[in-house]
């Protein structure tokens, strides 16, 4: 049985390593019983602008100066902690997203960089390993039962599924064609008995 509380995550980066690389963009719809009870979407300024990916910059549409003058991360930290802080003490959540771990690990990395000890010690892996959707694995099951998807890239899915992205690569529109497609999955799967999540 799934968890009631599902909190779909998504950053964008910097780069493709966690604490090398930094997450610059973090969004997250936090849904409960079925209904979105939240969004949010935080930027921040990279804590190592000299590591910045170039490659990374042209996926997100970002330049190195706009980076510059993106909200202080030591702020964009303390709201993510003050929204996540709930549901983990409570350890009532079911995580989720397009590249879950990917994620998860960016913003674990996000919080061990802050100068303050209370942030560094908040852990969202705590929970994360045994509580995690991911459209990319779910997406690979659909291709093995038939569904004739190009790729399990998030443009690929959305194009199969007839779902429309706003704004690619803005990290809440991705997550809210991320959402809409496991929404479709879930009524696909379904009806052939494919059981696609255990917890």
């Amino acid at each position: 049985m799934l968890k009631n509380r599902i909190l779909f995550l998504d950053t964008e980066t910097t780069g493709l390593i966690p604490g090398y690389h930094d997450a610059i963009q973090i969004a997250g719809i936090i849904e409960e019983n079925n209904n979105i009870i939240d969004e949010f979407k935080y930027k921040s300024r990279p804590f190592n602008p000299e590591n910045i990916d170039d490659e990374s910059l042209k996926i997100n549409g970002f330049t190195k100066s706009e980076l510059l003058f993106f909200p202080d991360s030591e702020h964009t930290i303390e709201c993510l902690i003050f929204k996540l802080r709930p549901f983990i003490i409570e350890k009532n959540i079911l995580f989720a997203g397009q590249k879950t771990f990917f994620d998860l690990f960016f913003m674990q990395a996000l919080f061990q960089k802050s100068k303050y000890e209370e942030c560094r010690a908040f852990n969202i892996m705590q929970i994360a390993h045994n509580a995690t959707m991911d459209l990319k694995t779910l997406t690979l099951l659909a291709i093995i039962q038939g569904h004739k998807i190009k790729s399990n890239s998030l443009a690929d899915v959305c194009e199969y599924l007839g779902v429309k992205n706003e704004k690619p690569h803005d990290a809440l529109s991705d997550l809210r064609a991320t959402r809409e497609c496991f929404k479709k999955f879930e009524v696909v799967l379904k009806n052939q008995n494919v059981r696609w999540w255990q917890k």
